[in-house]
């Protein structure tokens, strides 16, 4: 069977294609290596559905445009993050990415975070919207501003880029008002113990202390992630389990994996911070059918507040 769809995430070779009938994983034909063409989330795309589940992408239909820092294809909107403090505003950076967004035909957007920690926030905003760039504010902590943005996202293919330090659980955090969290927290602490720490503490409150110490900064071990964080996931009296965070260091914990990926088949709705690692166990939840994964950049970070409350 032939159906027409959009490619929705790709990993470790496999693609999510989303059609009206539902979301397919697929593989590439052959053919595409050898054309050296690769594809890209956001591509339009045919796909042969059969029965066995072996379904491949066939055609890629033409693209309107494509990026190869995100690797997206099709976008109509680019939502350019940057804080304005904590790190500073990079105004070469948001400079270079508005110039490469007209040569691709692609409107764009510029979002200033941690407009409450900065006194110079309106100042930028001014010369952006001088310049014919929409311009959004935004203070995580209050969600001002963040309501700006479903109304930019609405209808549009759009992506969000920035550099590092955006706040992705200050996001999380903001997407839990109104909720019972269950799960699980960790945080990075000096002056607890004799030396910089990990420690993993429930969604809500909690101390850093011994007892819920994860590992040394610099000397990590699992066997504590296999204990702690197995008997967290346990604990589903909420109504959102957080997981907060997941990355490479916790793929060597098999328990602690496997409790991860039993709690996505559960049906509770799970609310998870995913560090930019590529390991076995973060293609597993990344591919796993109940998940979306949102890329969290400087620039989408208050504009996800609202949109993930919805699927919340």
């Amino acid at each position: 069977m032939a159906v027409t769809g959009r490619i929705h995430k790709g990993i470790g070779g496999f693609y999510y294609v989303e059609t009206a009938d539902g979301l397919y994983e697929c593989k590439a034909r052959g053919a595409f290596r050898k054309q050296r063409i690769t594809p890209l989330v956001g591509d339009r795309v045919e796909i042969t559905v059969n029965a066995q589940g072996e379904n491949t992408i066939d055609t890629i239909l033409p693209r309107k445009n494509e990026l190869r820092r995100p690797p997206l294809a099709n976008l109509d909107r680019l939502f350019i993050v940057s804080s304005l403090v904590d790190p500073e505003i990079r105004t070469l950076q948001i400079d270079k990415l508005t110039v490469l967004a007209a040569q691709k035909g692609i409107d764009c957007v510029i979002v200033l975070t941690k407009a409450d920690l900065a006194e110079n926030g309106q100042q930028y905003a001014d010369i952006y919207k001088t310049a014919g760039y929409p311009v959004v504010l935004c203070n995580a902590r209050t969600g001002e501003g963040a309501d700006r943005l479903p109304g930019l996202i609405s209808g549009k293919l759009c992506a969000f880029t920035g550099n590092s330090g955006v706040g992705k659980s200050t996001l999380a955090r903001c997407l839990l008002a109104g909720h019972t969290p269950c799960g699980f927290r960790t945080v990075r602490v000096t002056g607890v113990l004799d030396r910089p720490s990990v420690h993993l503490l429930p969604a809500v409150g909690g101390v850093p202390s011994a007892e819920n110490l994860l590992f040394y900064c610099g000397a990590y071990s699992c066997d504590r992630f296999d204990t702690l964080g197995t008997a967290a996931l346990a604990q589903q009296y909420g109504d959102v389990l957080l997981m907060d965070e997941l990355g490479p260091a916790e793929s060597q914990a098999a328990a602690f994996c496997g409790a991860v990926l039993a709690a996505l088949d559960g049906d509770m709705p799970v609310l998870g911070v995913l560090q930019k690692a590529d390991t076995a166990f973060l293609r597993a939840v990344a591919a796993h059918p109940r998940v979306r994964v949102v890329t969290v950049t400087e620039e989408n970070r208050d504009r996800l507040r609202q949109e993930l409350q919805l699927h919340l």
